[in-house]
């Protein structure tokens, strides 16, 4: 035996085994600090409930993990303004990692990182909440040569001087992900200060997902959710509202390339540019599949976009609101690609109720609904262009309301605008010149573009014809463009209308394809069927289709192939008898053909007496 167990220890001894140890705080050791500095990579420090007032806790350079020792979030660190809470300086990895605390009431002496300081330092922050702590840079967070993984955090009333009020980025590349950062502020009132909710500076590239930036300000600064000066960072799956900035509300972009997809900003305000989104000096942001709505600035209610050259599209800006010019979308100078966006609803006091261009900019608009929009008091209901060349393909522009010209469109200084495939239809100028179209000192090109029910006209001032093109005092609608106009195609039987709204049945949904649309079809999700004469929950041609033995595991039963193939049976064609099929199986209480311990745990599960 005593050589068994000498070979075991030698064993064990050169393979360099060891045993990541739980150390407890307060029970092993009274500090955190005194609790890591006698652990070892791999140790687990076990925090009880309560406050400890601790500052600039340093895991130096160790791979452990500290976090409450229940995993709930009840552990707070108050380091009472005697420096950052955390201080990750020394090269940690993911393998250091913090969890589940209250980190709270940080201020550093060295200006930078109020609840942690990231360095050189990569850790893990996971499930906790980073509040009211105060610093110059990086409020909640400050990251410099760090690339940190933040995930399911709230940080909130955080505060800096200068940048960063949650969160300070810098040649960073943090992960972000189901943070929820607000109401968190930057007092940093010159050029190139702010972000609110998180600050991006000089290759800070962080990956954001899955967040609720909401609430944060950048007083005097600009980006009141984020600020991005010459970085890349990417949005996805984001929130924003409530966020206040000089310039760019919601998110303020320089230089950079920027990608924000599926994300959603509402009710964000500036007070000058870019209620929702600023683009500025050759930022080429892309926002994909995302929702605008019901912003405000002076200028650029949803985006204002200066000597920049985003591409936005299959977006929505809806109902936002511009004191002054560009209530949807401002573009001066650059060429921004619009495509695929929906602008509607949109509110100007000035002009450029949905698209305001300006300075020479030659943006490209092709495949967007501009309609609903107003320009209150001046131009451009729906487009606003002034020494500038868009092109325009492929819109809708309809129902735009301006103020005293060029309901759907205005055109001035403008050389060669060029509109084609668009519709121009059912626009009104409250005075007496360019319901549909307004081109002052300008010559749009107009090819193959349909203007209709425009008000009190349809296009007023120069332009080219170059062909195709229609003008007519009402509009009427041809969906089936079978050369009738829909209101004759039912009149005179030409075409169906069972729901009776004066639209031919051929134009209108039909989700299973069966030939009978979605309103007038009982069953609109099954090609089988669209009627159910007797009511009786089951389809006309289930109810006249012939029936037969349908077998399946637990046994027989009578119905049609169509339901038997929908429960997985076997069905032996019409008059077949039950008599034909397989005995069942008793044992098989699943009914997978197979018997098994999954029948038994059924079994197991409903012993007792029956109800």
């Amino acid at each position: 035996m005593r050589y068994i167990c000498t070979a075991v220890v030698a064993t064990l001894v050169l393979a360099g085994t060891s045993f990541a140890a739980i150390i407890n705080v307060p029970g092993d050791y009274a500090t955190i600090q005194g609790a890591i500095n006698a652990s070892s990579n791999g140790d687990v420090i076990a925090i009880a409930a309560g406050t400890y007032y601790e500052a600039n806790l340093n895991p130096n350079g160790k791979a452990i993990t500290i976090g409450s020792a229940s995993g709930n979030p009840d552990v707070t660190i108050d380091a009472q303004q005697n420096g950052s809470v955390f201080v990750f300086d020394l090269g940690e990895g993911d393998g250091t990692v913090i969890k589940d605390l209250l980190i709270t009431r940080g201020k550093p002496e060295s200006y930078y990182g109020g609840g942690i300081k990231c360095h050189g330092s990569s850790p893990t922050i996971t499930g906790c909440t980073i509040s009211d702590n105060t610093a110059n840079y990086g409020g909640g967070i400050y990251c410099k040569d760090s690339n940190p993984t933040i995930t399911d955090c709230t940080i909130s009333d955080n505060t800096v001087i200068s940048s960063g009020g949650g969160i300070y980025c810098e040649d960073s590349n943090p992960t972000i992900s189901g943070c929820t950062i607000e109401g968190n502020t930057a007092n940093g009132n010159t050029a190139n200060h702010g972000g609110g909710g998180i600050y991006c500076w000089d290759n800070g590239n962080p990956t954001i997902t899955n967040c609720t930036i909401s609430g944060n300000t950048a007083n005097g600064g600009e980006g009141g959710g984020v600020y991005s000066y010459h970085c890349n960072p990417s949005l996805t799956d984001c929130y924003f509202s409530d966020n206040e900035a000089l310039n760019g509300g919601g998110i303020f972009c320089r230089g950079g390339a920027q990608i924000i997809a599926n994300c959603h900003f509402t009710s964000n305000n500036a007070t000058a540019y870019g209620g929702g989104v600023f683009c500025d000096t050759s930022s080429t942001a892309s926002l994909t599949d995302t929702v605008i709505e019901q912003n405000s600035a002076q200028d650029g209610g949803g985006i204002f976009s200066a000597l920049s050259n985003p591409t936005i599209s299959n977006c929505t800006f809806d109902n936002n609101s511009a004191n002054g010019d560009g209530a949807g979308i401002f573009c001066s100078g650059g060429d921004p690609t619009i495509s695929g966006c929906e602008i509607s609803g949109n509110t100007v006091a000035n002009s450029g109720g949905g698209i305001f261009v300006v300075g020479d900019s030659s943006a490209t608009i092709s495949d967007c609904t501009i309609s609903g929009n107003t320009a209150t008091n001046y131009q451009g209901g729906g487009i606003y262009c002034d020494e500038s060349n868009p092109t325009i393909t492929g819109c809708g522009i309809s129902g735009n309301i301006a103020g005293n010209v060029g309901g759907g469109l205005y055109f001035s200084d403008s050389i060669s605008p060029t509109i084609s495939d668009c519709t121009i239809s059912d626009n009104t100028a409250n005075t007496s010149l360019g319901g549909g179209v307004h081109s002052y000192q300008s010559n749009p090109t107009l090819t193959d573009t349909l203007l209709c029910g425009n008000a009190p006209d349809a296009i007023y001032g120069p332009w080219t014809d170059v062909g195709g093109n229609e003008i007519a005092e009402i509009c009427i609608t041809d969906c089936n463009d079978n050369g009738i106009p829909d209101s004759e195609d039912v009149a005179n039987g030409s075409s169906d209308d069972c729901n009776q709204n004066s639209i031919p049945d051929e134009c209108e949904p039909d989700g299973d394809g069966d030939g009978f649309v979605d309103d007038c079809d009982a069953f609109p999700n099954d090609p089988n069927e669209w009627a159910d004469s007797d009511g009786d929950g089951m389809g006309d041609n289930e109810d006249t289709a012939p029936r037969g033995a349908c077998c399946v595991s637990s046994g027989c039963y009578q119905s049609t192939e169509v339901a038997c193939n929908g429960f997985g049976g076997t069905w032996l064609g019409e008059g077949g008898s039950c008599d034909d099929c397989p005995a069942p199986c008793a044992g098989d209480t699943d009914g997978n053909g197979v018997v098994n311990i999954e029948d038994l745990l059924i079994v197991i599960g409903g012993w007792g007496l029956c109800p």
